[in-house]
């Protein structure tokens, strides 16, 4: 009976073990996406000149230098929503 909990044992520590690994490395992945999603929004704002004004100055074709998908550009007042509008082949 001891060995059957030795062993019982030793497989949940090993999986316990690999989960733990798996989610470090995913976390890991988001860290990194997150990173670079943010410094490309960053670049991008280069391009999009949002002053106190009701207008917004974008310069769609530095824009489409950066990716030929883009259709356009998306900002809701009092929110941090402000992106640039892509179109792929499947959407």
């Amino acid at each position: 009976m001891n060995s059957k909990k030795r062993i019982i044992v030793k497989y949940l520590t090993t999986f316990c073990f690999i989960g733990i690994i798996v989610t470090l490395v995913l976390m890991m992945n988001w860290t990194r996406d997150v990173k670079t999603n943010s410094q490309t929004q960053h670049n991008i704002e280069k391009y999009i000149n949002t002053d106190k004004s009701d207008e917004i100055d974008i310069d769609f074709d530095e824009l489409r230098n950066i990716n030929s998908d883009t259709v356009g550009y998306i900002e809701i007042p009092n929110t941090n929503v402000k992106y640039v509008v892509v179109k792929g082949n499947d959407n």
